[in-house]
């Protein structure tokens, strides 16, 4: 959803639900294991409190889950510069600021943005197609560079007019 058009999610059609928790395997390339980690505790984010209560079988609460999730996935892959280049981790950047940013915490969220946006540049996704440098982890990832760019530079303005900070592009 980060990394895609709407004309292209509706014209290919949205990926199924079991696709979207589908497990990578444990030999994987950490950004997509992080990835998914990331994406769990964003779902986890948008349930219903009701629903919270209601599920049972995890050794710990869901909000201890979704702290050490993201907490695993940002200590070990979103800040750590290796990982860098790839369309996968910038996606993992940019669902770290949407985490932050749905949990309230703007000043991380626009934080992690920033991160994003930085990388996006060494990345060359602000100029044109052509000069784009970066590489796909996964055959499966159906990325647009251009429109991750977009969402970047999007939140990245909505981020600033709410916080009251200058913009990081123009």
């Amino acid at each position: 959803m980060l990394n895609t058009p709407y004309s292209v999610l509706e014209q290919n059609g949205l990926k199924s639900p079991d696709s979207l928790l589908e497990i990578p395997s444990p030999s994987s390339h950490p950004v997509l294991i992080a990835r998914h980690m990331l994406y769990i505790a964003t779902f986890l984010q948008h349930l219903h409190p009701n629903v919270l209560g209601a599920i049972n079988g995890f050794p710990e609460s869901i909000p201890t889950l979704m702290e050490r999730l993201t907490g695993t996935a940002i200590n070990l892959v979103t800040t750590n510069d290796e990982f860098f280049g790839s369309i996968e981790g910038l996606e993992c950047v940019m669902v770290e600021s949407m985490y932050y940013q749905n949990g309230g915490n703007l000043r991380r969220s626009w934080i992690a943005n920033r991160r994003a946006m930085a990388i996006a540049q060494m990345m060359n996704l602000h100029q044109s197609q052509s000069r784009a440098k970066y590489k796909v982890l996964d055959h499966k990832t159906k990325a647009h560079p251009q429109f991750m760019w977009f969402r970047i530079v999007s939140l990245d303005r909505n981020l600033c007019l709410m916080l009251g900070l200058t913009q990081g592009s123009f």
